[in-house]
């Protein structure tokens, strides 16, 4: 996944909307991508 992608659908999981793609697939994402996890 890239960066956009994982910050498309953490930005849904804060306003509260369905993530377009799979929660844990946006989890895994964040737990190898520093730069994602400080956005």
């Amino acid at each position: 996944m890239d960066c956009d992608t994982a910050r498309e659908a953490l930005s849904a999981r804060i306003d509260g909307e369905r993530e377009p793609i799979p929660g844990a697939r946006v989890d895994e994402h964040l737990a190898g991508c520093p730069a994602c996890r400080d956005w």
